[in-house]
């Protein structure tokens, strides 16, 4: 019984070591990759891969090819699957830009433009396939344009002289137009999101009723996404739509 005990003990050891031997090459590699990459170290580093521990080898490997299909790697944790009333809420940008009937009171899919037609999350959030901030950068941010306080904002996040994400594609419209565009739909999203937090506020005293919870869940699902509608307009103005619905008739219900 001893034996068993000392053997049991030593692959306990054995195990643990390997695990932070593991831990610690992630590390190390991770940051012999950024001695020669400086350039990619200095945009990863303003990016929220960088605050949340996000690594090179997350994404790649010691190779530096990526560990996934680039329709894929984004995927690995951008994703919420199915979501639950009451539940939490991941980061649904998979889902939003799918449109996957994942929300409460939807009845369809609702791919996005981008989705069908092959558009991957890197085509703009890299569109230079080197910078590794991941941001999102507006038409507009390599024009001279200092006639409003987001412009101004745009060219600082853009030090890096990053390609704007529209235009690799859309070289018909000017970029100021396409930056209205993008504007108005933001706009448009951020107006319904507001309107329905309002109404779950204003029906708090329903809080413990299922329909309360799936409006929160789909609240939330639509704001964690992050783009204000950008990834898939038509699909979160839907939810907000049929949310808002939901939520109004909570009182003529009760």
């Amino acid at each position: 019984m001893k034996k068993i005990k000392i053997s049991l003990l030593i692959c306990l050891l054995i195990f643990v070591g390997l695990n932070l031997t593991s831990q610690n090459a992630f590390a190390m590699d991770s940051e012999s990759c950024k001695q020669c990459h400086q350039d990619v170290k200095k945009s990863w580093e303003t990016s929220g891969h960088a605050k949340m521990g996000i690594s090179c080898l997350s994404c790649h490997k010691s190779n530096m090819k990526l560990r996934q299909d680039k329709k894929e790697v984004c995927s690995t944790c951008h994703t919420t699957g199915e979501i639950k009333a009451g539940g939490s809420i991941g980061m649904p940008q998979k889902e939003v830009l799918e449109g996957s009937k994942v929300t409460f009171f939807t009845e369809r899919d609702v791919p996005s433009s981008h989705s069908v037609s092959g558009v991957t999350c890197v085509d703009c959030h890299m569109p230079d396939n080197k910078s590794h901030s991941f941001k999102f950068i507006m038409p507009t941010s390599l024009e001279t344009d200092n006639t409003n306080k987001d412009s101004q904002e745009e060219k600082t996040d853009n030090k890096e002289k990053q390609v704007a994400s529209c235009t690799t594609c859309h070289r018909v419209l000017p970029p100021k137009l396409l930056k209205r565009q993008i504007v108005s739909k933001q706009s448009t999203i951020t107006n319904m999101q507001n309107k329905v937090k309002k109404l779950l506020e204003t029906n708090k005293e329903f809080k413990d009723q299922e329909i309360y919870k799936k409006a929160k869940a789909n609240y939330e699902f639509t704001k964690k996404d992050g783009s204000k509608g950008i990834h898939n307009s038509i699909y979160i103005r839907d939810i907000l739509k049929r949310t808002a619905i939901q939520l109004n008739n909570l009182k003529t219900n009760n």
